[in-house]
Parts: structure tokens; C-alpha cells; sequence
């Protein structure tokens, strides 16, 4: 599982938004799955995803009024 995941690609970010918890619903909703999820604060955290799912979550992001580094 885990070559499997670095041979497709993934990268790694910051994600910070105003409602963490919506912003996980939404995801879920779509699919999209955050792998080593930690929080740095209250409106950031950090985590991996697979390359595939960049451009629908920055979609998600600007969406919800978040922003992604």
C-alpha cells in the first residue's frame, strides 16, 4: 500500500481554513483522502495527499475561503 501511494505521487501541505470541520465534511464527501494529518493550530494543519486529488481540493479551498501552501 504504502509504494503503491509514493509511486503514484502525493505532496505535502498546509492547509489553513476557517472551519477545519466543514472542510474535512466536504472532503469526505468527495472522496478525497488526507493521510499524516496533524494540527498545528486551530485554523492549520499539515497533511499528505495523492497528486490526483490537488486541483478538486484547491477547488474545495476556494470554496470554503481557505488557502493552501
Amino acid at each position: 500500500m504504502y509504494i503503491w501511494y509514493f509511486l503514484q505521487g502525493y505532496a505535502m501541505m498546509e492547509l489553513e481554513a476557517a472551519n477545519i470541520d466543514r472542510l474535512f465534511w466536504e472532503l469526505s464527501r468527495r472522496g478525497l483522502r488526507l493521510r499524516h494529518i496533524r494540527r498545528v493550530s486551530y485554523t492549520v494543519l499539515r497533511a499528505e495527499v495523492r497528486r490526483g486529488d490537488l486541483r478538486p481540493l484547491k477547488d474545495i479551498l476556494r470554496r470554503q475561503g481557505g488557502r493552501m501552501r
